[in-house]
């Protein structure tokens, strides 16, 4: 996918919640982007255990290595979605507008970790 050959030396496929590879991998790097997620939003909304896993634990562990490494490791840069903005704000034929100040509104499970992983009515 993306040309990138899964026989190449510099390409790891694991587990972003596997700590001791997160630990190793950003052991020996000088910039993170962290862009793993479970994104299918009807995905999310059936299994939201996983997405708790993949979204919140994934990226709990990544920034637990980035911490351990923060002497080294030049730069992190964490991808999110747009959804946690909800549907933006402006003229709705000129698309849905964000800004980095805006409050988070989400419309989704995925778009709201928050929510991931309680049943209807907020029980855990």
């Amino acid at each position: 996918m993306f040309g990138i050959s899964p026989a190449d030396p510099d390409v790891v496929a694991g587990d972003i919640t596997d700590a001791a590879l997160m630990n190793d991998l950003i052991s020996r790097s000088d910039y993170v982007i962290h862009a793993a997620a479970l994104a299918d939003v009807a995905a999310c909304t059936r299994n939201p255990s996983a997405t708790l896993e993949a979204n919140i634990r994934g990226a709990q562990t990544v920034l637990d290595a980035a911490t351990r490494h923060s002497g080294t490791l030049r730069r992190l840069v964490f991808v999110s979605s747009a959804s946690v903005y909800g549907l933006g704000h402006g003229a709705a034929d000129a698309g849905a507008r964000f800004s980095e100040e805006d409050a988070p509104a989400p419309g989704s499970v995925y778009a709201n970790p928050q929510t991931v992983g309680r049943a209807p009515g907020g029980r855990q």
